[in-house]
């Protein structure tokens, strides 16, 4: 999907003008993002875009390939389905609807939660699962001599391609940054997203899922352990990080660089290899994310079906 946008970028961002290559002037010429028309929202919000220099130079970058492709099977689509307490909390009103994953990377209404668990521990963590999602830095901003403060930005997408790499300012563009980056010269401040963060999302939509695919809320130790995980950042302070989770920081997460395939939720299995026969269990969001099955003690068994697309991490 085409869409032009006459934006100026930059190709290579530094803070020391006086080293390296020069800066690079570039208009965008097409983008395939997750809000254009026709668009996914399974793709990460910008997923690939061609820039066009001012001398004719063509330029393509795209979301990072990280990691090594592995190619996995589909053992079985996971279906929606209410319970009747809340899985998370096991509270008996569970009243909102719960997109698994978050609406914004492309969730459906899978399940009911209370709204505690909804609302309360999603606006804690969810927002860094999409940025990760997404190879997003954070809590940017630009600082420059003559500025008084800094000016802060949204979020910077980082993209790739053969030609080296560019870094997206998301929104619109304060008139102070745009002075900063025409004269060239400011400094830079911004963090990656916060693995505690987005691992406690991931984990709940992989507790959640596990919870449709089995078609009961299961009162074992490896899911009791997991509320206790999601709850003790859903009750901390507003403002404080969360407290570290033993399962969600050993919880592996995956992400795929290939547009949306297969059913929307899904457990999938890696295929055995001449170095070991062993399968391991994900769930699947539409062949775009996957996240570790996290009841060991639980290992899901049903037929198998292929699926095409490769994770990576």
């Amino acid at each position: 999907m085409k869409k032009t946008d006459t934006r100026r970028v930059d190709t290579r961002f530094r803070e020391d003008t006086d080293a390296g290559p020069p800066r690079q002037r570039a208009t965008i010429s097409s983008v395939s993002e997750r809000r254009t028309a026709g668009g996914s929202r399974g793709l990460p919000v910008v997923h690939d875009l061609t820039l066009e220099q001012h001398d004719g130079t063509i330029l393509e970058f795209e979301t990072p390939r990280l990691g090594v492709e592995s190619r996995l099977d589909v053992v079985t689509p996971i279906l929606a389905q209410s319970f009747p307490v809340c899985p998370i909390c096991l509270s008996g009103s569970p009243s909102e609807k719960e997109h698994i994953p978050q609406y914004a990377l492309g969730g459906r209404v899978m399940t009911m939660t209370c709204s505690a668990c909804n609302n309360g521990l999603g606006s804690k963590v969810e927002a860094e699962l999409q940025d990760w999602f997404d190879y997003a830095l954070v809590s940017v901003s630009f600082e420059h001599e003559d500025v008084p403060g800094r000016r802060r930005a949204r979020r910077l997408l980082y993209r790739n391609g053969p030609s080296g790499f560019c870094l997206l300012i998301e929104g619109d563009l304060a008139p102070e940054i745009q002075q900063m980056l025409d004269d060239g010269t400011f400094q830079l401040h911004y963090r990656r997203p916060d693995p505690r963060r987005y691992r406690l999302a991931a984990l709940k939509h992989a507790y959640l899922a596990a919870c449709l695919y089995l078609g009961y809320v299961p009162a074992i130790p490896d899911a009791e352990a997991v509320r206790a995980d999601l709850l003790s950042a859903r009750d901390s302070p507003k403002r404080s990080r969360p407290p570290a989770g033993e399962y969600a920081e050993r919880l592996a997460i995956y992400r795929s660089h290939k547009p949306p395939k297969g059913p929307p939720l899904a457990i999938v299995a890696t295929r055995p290899d001449e170095l070991t026969a062993r399968r391991e269990y994900l769930i699947s969001r539409a062949g775009v994310m996957f996240v570790s099955w996290p009841f060991p003690e639980v290992p899901p068994r049903k037929g198998i079906q292929r699926l095409g697309n490769s994770p990576s991490t």
